[in-house]
């Protein structure tokens, strides 16, 4: 028998409603972290804070490196949230209680649980986006916890420790990717090394921040930096710290003591620098590869998508660079230009980080 008008309009109400607790369930953490992780940062917390940083299968070696950097400042207090089972087998051998699968901080993904492993994930791509993406939710877990945390990108080395050098007891502390002489005005500021304190504030701008991510389909550097503006500023306790010890890689490789303010790096981070082989090579030029040779990795699938480049707008002294890029990475006309759209033939644009 039909169900009436009424009856149907019910019924469309309570199938929305479950479509849209399915669709929140793909991207929320669960509500109550798991126990795995409650314990983990129990052992390893120093200051009730841990650095967390997320690796996939084509990432052990920056993995490898950026923990020997961490490692040599007698930083133990560190978490890596392995994104696929190579990762989290090869890791949890060589670092034993350092490492968890995603699925213990996550609840997507946990019925099917972790893949077998898939090689480097490019900025560009749908699944870099979606990784990149998830970020917010593993700080969040943590600051649930009542931890303090900070999130590092493993192209990178430590020469000195952040721990040290953030204020402490603000909602964010950031670094800066701009070109801004006034770190305090950046309009982009990055998300490879964020520190956040468990503030009611703070939870909020990661909520804020996964949603961004999710509207826009974006990637994480620009969904943060829409969120993050100066009337949000405004309503937060953060700061910025400044680019003469948190230089990004384009100002560090293109330093000129003449004309800008002196450089003292606390860190080189490849930012900015595209596919392993160029991350490796900016790393080594500036001697902080410290990664013996001949060490085994475990073989990783295929990466799901070719190299894209991206509708971005492009900062001034990001073009030059990211035209080189795309060129070196085979892409026919590949102009950076503040309203560019340049892809490989066959893929679609996506954001950038």
């Amino acid at each position: 028998m039909l169900a009436g008008t009424g009856d149907m309009a019910v019924v469309c109400a309570l199938l929305t409603i479950g479509l849209l607790q399915t669709t929140m369930a793909r991207h929320l953490m669960s509500e109550q972290p798991s126990s795995a992780l409650a314990d983990r940062l129990a052992a390893l917390a120093k200051d009730k804070t841990v650095i967390v940083t997320q690796v996939s299968c084509g990432y052990l070696e920056f993995a490898d490196n950026w923990i020997t950097s961490v490692d040599a400042l007698d930083i133990s207090n560190w978490l890596a949230v392995a994104q696929d089972q190579a990762a989290l087998d090869y890791l949890s051998a060589r670092y034993p209680g350092h490492v968890l699968p995603v699925t213990d901080l996550m609840s997507t993904g946990a019925e099917g649980g972790l893949e077998a492993g898939i090689d480097l994930l490019e900025w560009g791509t749908t699944a870099f986006s979606e990784m990149a993406c998830t970020r917010p939710l593993y700080l969040q877990a943590v600051l649930n916890l009542g931890y303090s945390v900070i999130y590092s990108d493993l192209d990178a080395a430590w020469l000195r420790d952040f721990q040290k050098l953030a204020p402490k007891r603000l909602d964010v502390v950031l670094v800066d990717d701009s070109e801004a002489e006034e770190e305090r005005r950046s309009d982009n500021t990055g998300t490879g090394l964020m520190r956040f304190n468990p503030t009611e504030k703070a939870k909020a701008l990661l909520r804020d921040w996964h949603q961004m991510c999710q509207d826009d389909e974006s990637n994480a550097q620009p969904a943060w930096n829409k969120l993050f503006t100066p009337e949000k500023r405004d309503t937060l306790a953060f700061h910025i710290m400044t680019k003469e010890i948190y230089p990004h890689s384009v100002l560090l490789a293109q330093y000129n003591p003449s004309k800008q303010r002196a450089l003292s790096p606390a860190w080189v981070h490849a930012n900015f620098q595209v596919g392993k082989e160029r991350k490796q090579e900016f790393l080594k030029q500036h001697s902080v590869w410290k990664l013996e040779a001949g060490r085994e990795y475990p073989t990783c699938a295929p990466a799901p998508e070719a190299f894209s480049a991206l509708a971005y707008p492009w900062q001034p002294f990001e073009r030059l660079a990211a035209e080189a890029v795309l060129e070196d990475m085979g892409v026919a006309g590949g102009h950076a230009g503040a309203d560019a759209s340049v892809a490989l033939p066959g893929m679609s644009n996506r954001h950038r980080s």
